[in-house]
């Protein structure tokens, strides 16, 4: 999502475990409240399995892409899967409420059952993708 807030505008992008907001993964503001004192003098703490300083908690939480979703211009599609966990699955479905909110382009909510022509349709419409093969003479 940062990618379509931060350069020009893409046909499109595919928000795949969506992290929206700074509440995925051990919570990158709990963490850096909780050890904001370690990272300030340059320790690592854990976030998602990895090790990251003060820099990734500053950014996780300070640049969340829920803060500026109203400015994405392209369309969005929050792809989750039922075995994604709630936080991932609830940010998806908070960043499509905000994009309706905010009266960006409507992002697109869609239950995984029968969705495959849908979503391909849903990708070929900003690019106008022909994905027929045309037979030589």
């Amino acid at each position: 999502m940062r990618c379509a807030i931060t350069y020009e505008m893409p046909a499109f992008i595919v928000s795949i475990a969506t992290c929206s907001s700074p509440n995925y993964g051990n919570w990158p503001a709990e963490v850096l409240c909780h050890e904001l004192a370690a990272l300030q003098r340059g320790e690592t703490r854990d976030c998602c399995g990895f090790q990251f300083k003060l820099e990734f908690f500053l950014d996780a939480v300070g640049n969340a892409p829920i803060y500026r979703i109203g400015e994405i211009t392209c369309p969005v599609l929050f792809l989750q899967g039922l075995a994604d966990n709630a936080k991932r699955r609830g940010d998806a479905l908070m960043g499509h409420e905000y994009m309706q909110r905010a009266d960006a382009t409507p992002g697109w909510w869609k239950s995984p059952a029968g969705t495959t022509s849908s979503t391909m349709s849903w990708i070929n419409a900003p690019l106008r993708f022909d994905p027929g093969f045309r037979k030589s003479e």
